[in-house]
């Protein structure tokens, strides 16, 4: 997957985006967590939530909120996600979670859905599907934090295992944030895992005099860590204050 620079972000929303950028953080929230409730209801995991919204993301850098229906679209990229891990769910399946979960967030009792309806609904989903692989250039290589997170677990000490625990939290929250499209996979794990060396106040001890973030990949670059470390901060209301000793 190719990334971005901030500055390409900017340019390109103020391109294709014409709502304030207040407006569109809100629908931009707001449809993650219909991605996340429509996952757990069709129980998929958080890691196939986590690359549906990584998809969604890169739709958003060429089109507007008000040109698409925003919960569909959330929904079509859990479906895409969902078969892009091998973990496919029917087209019926989702179709009618989907449905449930539009009323639900409507605060509405959802009427039994016609043939007709469900027919209609189906075809709206794979025109989506064709529309969202259209317009990130069918880029489906795209590689997830999550495999770090698994090679370090054969590499910390025991006492250091709650650290793993908490990076995976902030790295399924970095999905809310840009930095999954500015960012390496591994930078995005090294900035979660020093997040969650703060949170811990747990250090992680230095082997051979090497840093734990240069365990993987020596010539990853300080500097970039920082930059997204900074960046998955500003999801909290105050960032954790970081120390690279």
């Amino acid at each position: 997957m190719k990334l971005v620079t901030e500055e390409e972000i900017t340019l390109l929303r103020e391109k294709h985006e014409t709502l304030s950028r207040e407006k569109e953080l809100s629908f931009f929230h707001e449809t993650c967590t219909s991605m996340v409730e429509l996952g757990q209801s069709l129980f998929i995991s958080q890691e196939v939530v986590s690359l549906s919204m990584l998809i969604f993301q890169r739709f958003l850098l060429k089109n507007s909120f008000k040109n698409f229906d925003r919960l569909l679209l959330g929904a079509v990229c859990v479906f895409t996600a969902a078969k892009l891990e091998d973990t496919p769910r029917q087209l019926d399946q989702v179709v009618n979670h989907y449905y449930l979960l539009k009323y639900k967030r409507a605060n509405r009792k959802a009427p039994e859905m016609s043939d007709t309806q469900k027919t209609t609904l189906k075809d709206k989903f794979c025109d989506m599907e064709i529309r969202l692989l259209t317009d990130i250039g069918f880029d489906l290589n795209i590689d997830l934090p999550y495999q770090f997170l698994h090679r370090y677990k054969d590499l910390l000490a025991q006492h250091e295992m709650n650290i793993l625990a908490i990076a995976n939290g902030f790295v399924n929250d970095s999905f809310r944030t840009a930095t999954p499209l500015m960012y390496e996979p591994l930078v995005i794990t090294c900035a979660a895992m020093l997040m969650a060396e703060k949170f811990t106040k747990i250090t992680i001890t230095q082997r051979g005099g090497v840093p734990w973030y240069l365990w993987l990949d020596k010539s990853i670059s300080l500097d970039e860590i920082q930059a997204a470390y900074t960046e998955m901060c500003q999801l909290y209301a105050k960032p954790l204050q970081l120390s690279m000793d």
